[in-house]
């Protein structure tokens, strides 16, 4: 796992010495046991890295190939590099080190792009070939590992994180562009993000620099072909949980106390020969806390568990920490106790292993019950609609009420959508939120069940947001994240998948309930889904400091111009007086401010008293 940093030079002059070097510097959290740079006509390449495998300083890059032709910097893990180097080894070819990274160089000086798909892996890279002066990146198949990038005044720049970018000299603006689809989906999807000019490098696909010109393709779909027989989900994740316990540090496990992270710790302490440390979140507000379910795997399972207890006078740093870390406008509630539980887990491992992505993959999350009865709430779209404006606003029922009536890939779309899309912009959503439109689309053109094309499209807009979220917060400790359920065989069978392999009823991950049977406690085998949920309602409202910063947001001028000043201020009010209607929309507000300010700003102590 590390940090990496690039500058190749498009037109007119390379950038000043020690661009890339800077650029690193900005994200030197991501990898704290080496450093290097490499400088040459056309390219600065530098990394940062956190050392999993191979601890040795050999494996300090950028990494030079043998015959000195190529160049490489690359964040990630490649889980089947045993084999992919004894393939090497029978070509004759010596490696220098046992890292995954000159395993990709040696693969890519062999076979080119075509590489890619012998990677079982997370990673995103960049390659420059002094020969030919081009420069290859590629990005893992759902986007495990980021690769953001910009061009600006005849330069192309690349890093891992946007603020990589800001620090080599791209400006730092806030795309107002974006303003409806981060207030109504949370996130832009895409290569979008919230900076102007500063894209991103979608999960399954390349970039080439040739001749001043750069171009993107992609080199992975997700299959939608009827699933193979004879194959065992079971036996499937069982050897990427093995795979993901291999490494030269301590590893240790996320248990939330969920089904996905449960299933990921019991496999891992099955295979592990010494008990397992899995970390948990503990909290105060019994609505929010799963502890009983974790304390129930742990003992069943027989790992070691540590619970974190974050203070609530700790939250207002974490959360300004986490901001910071993001770059984004926060996607989910959880992040400040995502990067709290991380940093605690560091003391013990470097790695830990768990179970993000299974909802997206296999269907776990409980809105997929709701297309099982299409025919039904287009009834009862068109029955509640007299009524709607009296339905608690962002309610479940209030978004289906207003989704169930649009055409299929509208309702897709709509039905993710924080209330009646229309709230915040009134033209069609593929004029302000391209991609989301264009994905609803192929995901009806791809299935013909509800539930398939819903699942489609959350693969394409809600997954990659997640997997961005937790790089980034499980790096910002520094600590390197694994996630079992990205494996290239899981990701084949879940694209494959058929409805009736995935649900039973109204309860989704079937595969994964029948693989953990007799693994689990019962109690949390049989739970129903429930998301990491984090009591920001009551953070906001309780903590003298995130009270305080939350009655000043509407003077912001991101708030002001984009949403209204009393607008703004009448919803916050509205929300901190107790109407729970309102506290969405004021956390929409409150997250995209805070970003605004940590970010483009600069401000680092945004909750600080007597500002």
């Amino acid at each position: 796992m590390c940090g990496i940093a690039g500058v190749v030079t498009l037109a007119g002059r390379d950038p000043e010495p020690g661009t890339a070097a800077r650029m690193r510097d900005r994200i030197q959290h991501r990898g704290p046991d080496g450093n290097a740079e490499y400088e040459a006509a056309g390219i600065a390449l530098a990394a940062c890295r956190l050392a999993i495998v191979d601890l040795d300083p050999h494996g300090v890059m950028p990494m030079e190939s043998a015959d000195g032709r190529y160049r490489i910097v690359h964040n990630g893990e490649i889980y089947n590099r045993p084999e992919l180097r004894d393939d090497l080894t029978r070509r004759g070819i010596s490696l220098r080190t046992t890292t995954d990274t000159e395993v990709i160089l040696q693969l890519f000086a062999l076979h080119g792009p075509a590489m890619l798909d012998r990677l079982d892996g997370m990673f995103a890279f960049a390659i420059w070939d002094a020969q030919s002066h081009e420069m290859f990146a590629a990005r893992d198949r759902v986007g495990e590992k980021p690769f953001f990038y910009a061009e600006h005044e005849g330069r192309l720049y690349f890093g891992s994180e946007p603020k990589a970018l800001f620090a080599g000299g791209v400006p730092c603006r806030f795309d107002d562009e974006t303003w409806s689809e981060l207030m109504t989906f949370g996130a832009p999807a895409g290569r979008r993000t919230p900076y102007v000019g500063v894209k991103r490098l979608l999960g399954g696909e390349w970039l080439r620099v040739d001749g001043g010109e750069v171009a993107t393709g992609r080199w992975w779909e997700f299959p939608t072909h009827p699933r193979q027989p004879a194959r065992d989900f079971g036996g499937l994740l069982a050897e990427s949980v093995g795979r993901r316990l291999i490494a030269d540090v301590p590893v240790g496990t996320l248990l939330s106390g969920g089904l996905d992270s449960s299933s990921v710790t019991a496999l891992g302490q099955a295979q592990a020969d010494h008990r397992l440390p899995a970390f948990t979140v503990r909290y105060a507000d019994p609505s929010a806390d799963e502890g009983a379910y974790a304390s129930a795997a742990a003992r069943f399972t027989g790992v070691d568990q540590h619970e974190l207890h974050v203070a609530d006078e700790e939250l207002p740093e974490l959360i300004a920490q986490a901001a910071w870390h993001l770059d984004e406008p926060m996607y989910f509630n959880a992040t400040a106790e995502l990067l709290a539980v991380s940093r605690f887990a560091r003391r013990h491992v470097r790695v830990l292993l768990t179970g993000e992505s299974a909802d997206e993959l296999l269907g776990g999350y409980g809105r997929f019950r709701q297309y099982r009865y299409l025919p039904w709430l287009r009834l009862a779209a068109a029955t509640t609609r007299p009524v709607r404006g009296r339905l608690r606003r962002g309610s479940r029922w209030y978004r289906l009420s207003h989704a169930a009536s649009l055409p299929r890939a509208e309702w897709i779309a709509a039905s993710y959508a924080n209330g009646d899309p229309r709230r915040f912009d009134r033209r069609p959503m593929a004029e302000w939120a391209p991609y989301r439109a264009q994905a609803a689309q192929q995901s009806v053109a791809a299935h013909r069940d509800p539930a398939l094309q819903a699942l489609a499209y959350e693969r394409q807009t809600h997954l990659p947001t997640v997997l961005d979220n937790t790089d980034r917060l499980t790096m910002g400790a520094p600590l390197e994240a694994r996630l079992p359920f990205t494996s290239s065989d899981l990701l084949a069978f879940a694209g494959s998948a058929t409805r009736a392999e995935l649900f039973r009823g109204a309860q989704g991950k079937q595969p994964l309930r029948a693989a953990m049977a007799g693994k689990l406690p019962p109690l949390v085998l049989n739970r129903r889904k429930r998301g990491w949920t984090s009591p920001y309602a009551t953070y906001l409202r309780n903590s003298p400091h995130l009270r305080d910063w939350l009655t000043c947001v509407p003077e912001q001028p991101v708030i002001a111009e984009n949403f209204g000043r009393d607008r703004a201020g009448n919803l916050i009010r509205q929300f901190l007086e107790g109407d729970d209607q309102a506290a969405r929309d004021a956390w929409m507000i409150g997250r995209i401010a805070l970003w605004h300010e940590v970010c483009v700003e600069g401000e680092r102590d945004p909750f600080r008293t007597g500002r």
